[in-house]
C-alpha cells in the first residue's frame, strides 16, 4: 500500500535532477542539458509542489548561475533544458486531454494549500508527526550543512541553502492538513533526502574536522538511527497513535517497546453508541490481586458461561479499582480470554492511563468485544509491571455480560 505514495519517486526525481545538474556545471553539454530539463519535468510531472527544486540550481551553480545558462554558447542547449522539461510536461496534459477535454485538471480534488496560513513550527516541532521530533537526524543534518557553509565562507550557497529549505517546509506547512494522513514524522519531506545528503556531503567536505567531533557525529548519526527504528516499530505495533499523539503521549510512550504499550496511546474502544440489551448477566468476583518490588505479577482465572452472539457481540463489562502507591508506574493489566484452552483474544490495559493520582482508588471499567462463539471460555486476568517496580494493587467487583447491536 505504503509505495503507492508517490514520495518514493520524488525521492529518485529530486536525487536524479541534482546529479544532472552538478554533471552539466562540469560539463555543460547537450545530453546533460536534456537529463536535466526531463528531471524537473518528472519532478513536476510528479508533484507539483516540489517544483521548488528549481532553487536547486543557484545552489549547485552559484552566484553566477542565470549567467551560466544565457552565455552565447550556451543558449541553444538552455533551450533544449526547457524543451525537454515541457515534452515530460506535455504527457500528463495529454492525457488529460484524452480523457477530459482539458489539458489542466486539479488532480487534489476540495484539498488545497493554504498559502496565508502556514505552520512551520507546528509541521517541523509537534509531537503529532514533528519532523525533527519523530527523525531529528535529517533536521540536524540540514542544521550541520547551514553551519558548515558559513564556515567554509560559501555565503551564497548558504542562502539560496536557507531560502530553499524554508520555501519547501513553508510549502509543506500550508497542506490544507498539516499531518498528510497517519504517519510518523513528516512524510511528504522524505523526498528531499537525497538531496540533503549531497548537500551535507558537500558542506563538511571542506571541513577539518577534529577527531572527537567525527566520533561525536559517529555516534549521533548511529544513535538518531536506533531512536528511528523504535519510532518505526512503535508505529506498526500501534504502540504510537498513528494520527493523534501529544507531548503527555509521547513521554508516556518513549522509546518503549513492551505489548503493554500496544494502544496505549489510542482512545479505548466507545460502545456508548451500541444498542445494548437490557438484560445483563453478571459473574461477581470479589478478588483482588496485586504486585510490588518482591512480586511482579498476579493472576486470577475466571470461569464464563457459554458465549454465543449470534446476529449481535457480546460486551464483557469488567469492573474492578486500582491503587498504586508511591508513583505512577508501569504496571499493566492482560485480559486472555481462552475456550477450552485455545488462545480467542488478548488485550492489554495499561493502568497509567486510566490514573492520575497515588494513595488513591480509581474506579475503572473495562470493556471486552466478544464476537463469535466461545463455548467453554476462561478470562485470565494478570497484573505485571513491565519494570517490574511499583506497588499496583487491584480489587475486582463484577463481570457483566450484556448483548449489543454494532451499527
Amino acid at each position: 500500500y505504503d509505495p503507492a505514495y508517490s514520495h518514493v519517486y520524488s525521492f529518485f526525481a529530486l536525487t536524479a535532477f541534482l546529479y544532472f545538474l552538478i554533471k552539466l556545471k562540469s560539463r555543460f553539454s547537450p545530453w546533460n542539458a536534456i537529463a536535466s530539463g526531463m528531471m524537473f519535468g518528472l519532478i513536476v510531472f510528479i508533484r507539483p509542489l516540489n517544483g521548488i527544486a528549481i532553487l536547486f540550481v543557484p545552489i549547485v551553480f552559484g552566484s553566477g548561475s542565470l549567467n551560466t545558462f544565457f552565455r552565447k554558447q550556451h543558449l541553444g542547449k538552455t533551450v533544449l533544458i526547457i524543451l525537454s522539461c515541457l515534452g515530460v510536461l506535455s504527457i500528463q496534459s495529454m492525457l488529460w486531454f484524452w480523457q477530459t477535454g482539458l489539458f489542466y485538471v486539479y488532480p487534489y480534488g476540495q484539498e488545497k494549500l493554504t498559502l496565508l496560513n502556514p505552520r512551520i513550527a507546528e509541521l517541523v516541532f509537534s509531537f503529532d508527526s514533528g519532523w525533527a521530533i519523530y527523525t531529528p537526524l535529517p533536521f540536524l543534518a540540514l542544521l550541520f550543512s547551514i553551519i558548515a557553509l558559513i564556515i567554509r565562507k560559501q555565503y551564497f550557497r548558504f542562502v539560496m541553502v536557507i531560502l530553499c529549505s524554508f520555501a519547501i517546509l513553508y510549502l509543506l506547512s500550508c497542506w490544507y492538513y498539516l499531518h498528510y494522513g497517519c504517519t510518523a514524522g513528516c512524510r511528504p519531506i522524505t523526498e528531499f533526502y537525497g538531496p540533503l545528503i549531497v548537500l551535507c556531503g558537500y558542506s563538511i567536505s571542506g571541513l577539518h574536522l577534529k577527531k572527537w567531533l567525527r566520533y561525536l557525529m559517529f555516534v549521533t548519526t548511529a544513535a538518531l538511527i536506533y531512536y528511528n527504528q523504535v519510532i518505526h516499530f512503535q508505529f506498526y505495533e500501534h504502540i504510537l497513535n498513528w494520527c493523534h499523539m501529544d507531548r503527555e503521549k509521547f513521554s508516556m510512550v518513549f522509546m518503549k517497546t513492551h505489548p503493554a504499550y500496544r494502544y496505549a496511546t489510542s482512545e479505548p474502544w466507545d460502545f456508548s453508541g451500541a444498542g445494548k440489551s437490557p438484560s445483563v448477566t453478571r459473574l461477581p468476583l470479589n478478588n483482588s490481586i496485586g504486585i510490588n518490588d518482591l512480586k511482579t505479577s498476579d493472576t486470577i482465572n475466571v470461569s464464563l458461561p457459554s458465549l454465543d452472539p449470534g446476529d449481535s457481540s457480546l460486551l464483557l463489562d469488567i469492573s474492578f479499582r486500582c491503587l498504586m502507591k508511591d508513583e505512577l508506574n508501569e504496571s499493566f493489566v492482560r485480559f486472555l480470554l481462552s475456550d477450552n484452552g485455545k488462545y480467542v483474544d488478548l488485550q492489554n490495559l495499561l493502568l497509567r492511563k486510566e490514573i492520575n493520582r497515588v494513595d488513591q482508588y480509581h474506579d475503572i471499567h473495562f470493556e471486552m468485544l466478544i464476537s463469535k462463539p466461545v463455548k467453554k471460555g476462561t478470562l485470565h486476568i494478570g497484573l505485571e509491571s513491565v519494570d517490574k517496580k511499583g506497588t499496583t494493587i487491584l480489587k475486582f467487583n463484577d463481570i457483566a455480560i450484556r448483548r449489543i447491536a454494532m451499527n
